[in-house]
Parts: structure tokens; sequence; C-alpha cells
């Protein structure tokens, strides 16, 4: 199999937005993944995102989002995606996962759509083909919890998120973002109904 041309690993990074926000962070252990890893070789369709939240904080499909962009002196590999993904409540959350939870946390699940995760593969697909041949370009792809709701009124501003990521059907879930305060997110709001209850 051809392998992809080794500049694309400098220009194509998955991070998460918020890593740097308030007292979020990235373990180190993850930064360490993220700088081994190549997206190229992402399955989107296998990608999974859990979000760990107390009892009164809702995570509802679109809250978190997926993007993709490549820039190149070639017009049409010019991409950019926005993938908004979305709660998969049938999804069995692993014990190893429950055990990261604090007593009064939940956990939601969340997967690209088919019609994401297929457009997904096809734009990655058409960039290794273009790295195959090409030394120019570069690219980034962000996983951000830009949104939540909340189940009361009155909104506990302590409150803290964090994100778990599974890469692949056959690796485990590992911390992604840890501590990311209620306050920090885009945007919070009364949940219209009732998620992940």
């Amino acid at each position: 199999m051809t392998k992809v041309k080794q500049g694309w690993l400098a220009g194509l990074v998955l991070v998460p937005m918020l890593a740097l926000i308030g007292c979020s962070s990235m373990p180190l252990s993850t930064m360490y993944k993220m700088a081994k890893m190549n997206p190229l070789e992402v399955a989107p369709e296998q990608l999974v995102v859990a979000v760990t939240s107390p009892q009164d904080i809702g995570v509802r499909s679109g809250d978190v989002v997926l993007s993709m962009t490549f820039r190149s002196d070639v017009p049409e590999m010019n991409l950019n995606y926005r993938f908004f993904v979305q709660v998969d409540k049938q999804y069995p959350v692993p014990p190893a996962l429950k055990q990261q939870l604090n007593a009064n946390d939940k956990i939601t699940v969340l997967r690209l759509s088919d019609s994401d995760a297929k457009q997904m593969r096809e734009a990655l697909a058409k960039i290794r083909a273009y790295r195959q041949e090409h030394d120019e370009g570069a690219g980034s792809m962000n996983l951000e919890l830009v949104s939540a709701c909340s189940l009361t009124t009155i909104v506990d501003t302590k409150a803290e998120l964090s994100v778990y990521l599974k890469l692949a059907t056959n690796e485990a879930f590992f911390p992604f973002l840890e501590d990311l305060a209620v306050n920090d997110l885009q945007q919070l709001s009364v949940c219209d109904t009732k998620p992940n209850v």
C-alpha cells in the first residue's frame, strides 16, 4: 500500500479547540497519542465521543462539533467541513468509562450520522490521494464541545464537563478534554426537553 507523504502529518492535527480555555486541559498522555496518530487513517464511522456532565446539564445532538479543513494551492482541494455529532442512546457505555464518573455525573455518547461519516470518509480519501502526489497543502481536524443545556433555571457555574474519545472499534475511550467549565462553552441555554435522562 502506498504511504501518504509525511508532510501531511505536519499539517493535519486533531486538537480540542477549547483545551486552552479556562481551566480545561488535555492530558499529557492524550497529547502524545494525538502527536503519533495519522488523522487520515481515522474511520469516521468508528469515531465515538462521550461527554460526562452533572445530572442537571444536558448534552444534545449538535453540541459537539467535528470540523475538518484542508488548504492547498489547488482550488478544488480547499475543503471545509463541520459535522454536528449526534447523540446515540443505544451505544453501550463500557464499564471502564462508567468508572470515570463522579457520584452525580452521567455520560452522553455521540457519533457521526451515517451521511456525515460517509462525507468525511470521502473527503479523507480525496486528501489521501492528493497527498500521495503533492507535497503542498495543510489541514486540521478539530473537536469542539460548543454548547450544552441546563435542566434547571439556576445553573451551577462550577459545573464541569469532560470529553472522552474513541478512534477505533478495537480501542478504548481516552480522556480528550478534562474539566471544562460550563461558563467556557460558547452557549448554555435551558433545555427544551430532557436530553439523556
